[in-house]
């Protein structure tokens, strides 16, 4: 591999800039590369000043400088990638390798000649699809990783823990807890919408994340087993739907662990805004018989209805197999013919004319109001005329 795989036009005025220095591409970036991955976000370590040169040479991408309390860094952005460059003064490249968390981010190659720095056998790994501590300190320096780690075993296809450093970061998960909860919710979000998210789960189970710091006041004893099986069962359902992953998944662990969804929420470990999603998908813990309970649940979550139509499905015991079958067929049915109307439908009366029909105002008006709408999107009424007499005998 040569450096000739990289961008060539932001990458070739960077090395212009960073010429009288060493410059090293380091990190994931040369991970992806060797295992077939396209990298859009690069790091960049260069044993001068370069990062405070690249701030001033008018490159085609916005210079933030990033400060830190002992290296200088720059971050570029461009259209589409983002370019990390740390000065790494007077410390060796092997030094700033082995600071890294993982042997298979801490492969080095040279910006100007294409050579290899590989101290700590991080090829080896990855041919081996091994995850390995670069370090006996790597989790204690930055307890985050443990999160990390389980993120990229659930990211990259094929890959295990090594299992001396899956005890290294069971010895850093009390640490956890010092370390931001928008970093932490970064790298959990990570994982649950990477390809393989059962992997992480497994991992987090097995390091007491899951459920324990997740969800407190859950019983560990219940959750991981049930939790795979349910996102297996998810994704069975998934397969055919437009789902929001992160909200399922997370309503399906939820689920199997019989926990407080509220905890992600006061641990800052989902926003308010996915909380509310995640309650939506959550409200779906059965599949209704009767259609006007359908077409309300339906109404009622909106876009999110096959995230919520897949968490009821696989919240299903087995034995009801062919019956959850044919209740997700027939809401799938229902959603094809009259999802327009169900979803957003246009009121038969406006909020004058209920005024007028019923002599109400105020809180009154907007309960009226919403027990029409309510009826509509059930099905018991289809016109305008039905939706006076059903409003004033409603009345009555």
């Amino acid at each position: 591999m040569t450096h000739n795989w990289l961008d060539e036009g932001l990458l070739g005025r960077v090395r212009e800039i960073v010429r009288p220095w060493s410059c090293h591409v380091v990190g994931g970036a040369v991970r992806d590369r060797l295992l077939g991955r396209t990298a859009r976000d690069l790091d960049l370590v260069v044993s001068g000043p370069g990062a405070q040169a690249a701030l001033t040479a008018g490159l085609p991408a916005k210079a933030i400088e990033l400060g830190g309390e002992r290296f200088a860094a720059v971050r570029l952005v461009g259209e589409g990638f983002e370019v990390d460059l740390w000065d790494r003064g007077d410390e060796s490249l092997r030094d700033e390798l082995a600071r890294r968390d993982l042997t298979v981010n801490a492969i080095a190659v040279d910006l100007g000649d294409g050579s290899w720095h590989d101290p700590l056998a991080g090829r080896e790994d990855i041919r081996l699809r091994r995850l390995r501590a670069a370090t006996g300190e790597s989790f204690r320096d930055d307890p985050l990783r443990v999160l990390r780690l389980t993120r990229l075993a659930a990211e990259l296809p094929g890959f295990s823990v090594d299992k001396a450093t899956l005890a290294l970061a069971a010895e850093a998960v009390d640490s956890l807890g010092a370390t931001a909860p928008e970093r932490q919710r970064e790298e959990l979000r990570r994982a649950l919408i990477a390809p393989a998210p059962e992997v992480a789960v497994e991992l987090w189970s097995r390091l007491r994340i899951y459920p324990q710091r997740l969800f407190p006041r859950a019983d560990p004893s219940v959750a991981g087993d049930r939790a795979l099986v349910l996102l297996r069962a998810g994704e069975d359902h998934a397969a055919r739907l437009r789902v929001e992953p992160l909200t399922l998944r997370l309503a399906l662990i939820a689920a199997a662990a019989q926990g407080d969804p509220d905890d992600l929420l006061e641990h800052g470990y989902i926003t308010r805004r996915e909380a509310r999603d995640l309650a939506l998908a959550l409200s779906w813990d059965d599949l209704p018989d009767r259609v006007e309970d359908q077409r309300w649940l339906l109404h009622r979550s909106g876009e999110l209805w096959p995230t919520g139509l897949c968490v009821a499905a696989a919240l299903q015991p087995e034995s009801a197999g062919v019956a959850v079958t044919d209740r997700v067929s027939q809401i799938l049915r229902l959603m094809e013919t009259e999802g327009n109307a169900i979803l957003d439908p246009k009121p038969f009366l406006r909020g004058d004319e209920i005024r007028e029909l019923l002599g109400v105002t105020g809180a009154a008006l907007g309960i009226a109001a919403r027990q029409l709408r309510r009826a509509q999107v059930e099905g018991r009424i289809c016109d305008r005329d039905q939706a006076v007499d059903w409003l004033v005998n409603e009345r009555r």
